[in-house]
């Protein structure tokens, strides 16, 4: 199989991501988000179970697609509650909090595939499901009503009760911005580098696969380490500075992977990249919440979430085709234009854009 028919397996997640976004949207305002986000797990949990029995790559393909449904209902449904439910001040740190769940995850997930995949190539897959299941009931029985909505607790611009529209959306220059690091560090990182990196180590770095585990056990663990001094800086000092900080050091990782192409070089792209990703975790999704004025419906939250996700397949794809084309140099040199526009992109916020200011 070759790198481009493999990186199709991650594409065909993020493509269902995308589609179902926006259903997943009409879905949090028919009914609720705990819903949504029981019943995404659900699904998660039920295909990729299924996942470790297929026998063929359509087999495992299909059930990737359908699993991208339930990703997209719980992670909409879990983004929708931090920006609608945390109050404006504190947004980035609950964003923080958010992600480092989710990095907890990613340190202690790969050690524990890799002590089961010796009884198994399909066990990782088994074990997934039942984590996913765990969620899924701690979702069903501690996100109750009562917590979920707290509509007579809600932020100080609560009379605003029209929907903003997506065009509403674009036209503030803060959430241009994060929309636009959503797509190209989703791009960059999710897509060229979660993609290329493991056949760049072992191929061209001529290094184990378990050093691959250990560089991203080194951006998850540098992350974490600054994930809520980084949102602590975005909600105290602006979100454009601490957009501006994350930019610079995802730039600084991309050209590190690009221009030192050695061991050493790899773990300090990945360790720029852990810190990279604590500023940018945050900020941007606390400038939605801003946008949106802390609620939980509209098309402005459901379009950041796709462009990540879009980032992700176009950056999979073409890490493919460069690799297989090319070489990793002009593959993680893709990836240093994207995060060059990205800080471009940020420094072009305005100076006196303040957390409080939201679309007008």
């Amino acid at each position: 199989m070759s790198v481009f028919a493999a990186s199709t397996v991650i594409s065909i997640f993020g493509l269902t991501r995308i589609i179902s976004a926006p259903v997943s949207v009409i879905l949090i305002e028919k009914v609720d988000e705990r819903f949504v986000l029981s019943a995404g797990l659900i699904l998660v949990a039920v295909t990729t179970g299924l996942a470790g029995t297929a026998n063929d790559f359509f087999h495992l393909l299909l059930l990737r697609g359908i699993g991208g449904f339930g990703s997209a209902m719980f992670t909409v449904s879990a983004t929708s509650l931090v920006v609608r439910m945390a109050p404006r001040h504190l947004r980035a740190r609950a964003s923080s909090v958010s992600n480092g769940g989710f990095l907890v995850g990613t340190l202690f997930g790969p050690a524990l595939g890799a002590a089961v995949l010796g009884i198994s190539i399909r066990a990782p897959f088994f074990l997934y499901s039942i984590t996913v299941s765990i969620a899924a009931v701690i979702s069903i029985l501690f996100l109750s009503s009562k917590r979920t909505t707290p509509e007579d607790q809600p932020d100080s611009t609560s009379n605003v009760k029209s929907h903003l529209r997506l065009i509403d959306g674009f036209r503030h220059a803060g959430y241009r911005a994060a929309f636009t690091v959503s797509l190209l560090i989703g791009f960059a990182f999710l897509g060229i580098r979660q993609t290329a990196v493991p056949i760049y180590v072992t191929e061209e770095l001529k290094e184990s696969a378990s050093l691959v585990a250990y560089g991203f056990f080194t951006a998850s663990a540098s992350q974490i380490f600054i994930l809520l001094p980084a949102g602590k800086y975005a909600d105290t000092k602006g979100r454009r500075g601490a957009m501006v900080i994350g930019s610079s050091l995802a730039l600084i990782s991309s050209i590190f992977l690009m221009a030192w192409q050695s061991t050493l070089g790899f773990f300090l792209s990945m360790i720029f990249s852990g810190l990279a990703g604590a500023f940018l975790g945050s900020a941007p999704a606390a400038i939605v919440g801003d946008v949106v004025e802390g609620r939980r419906r509209g098309p402005l939250l459901a379009a950041f979430q796709m462009a990540a996700d879009i980032g992700v397949i176009v950056g999979s794809l073409i890490a493919g085709l460069t690799i297989d084309g090319y070489g990793f140099t002009e593959t993680f040199g893709i990836a240093v234009v994207a995060t060059l526009i990205t800080l471009i992109v940020t420094l072009m916020i305005p100076k006196k854009y303040k957390p409080t200011e939201v679309a007008q």
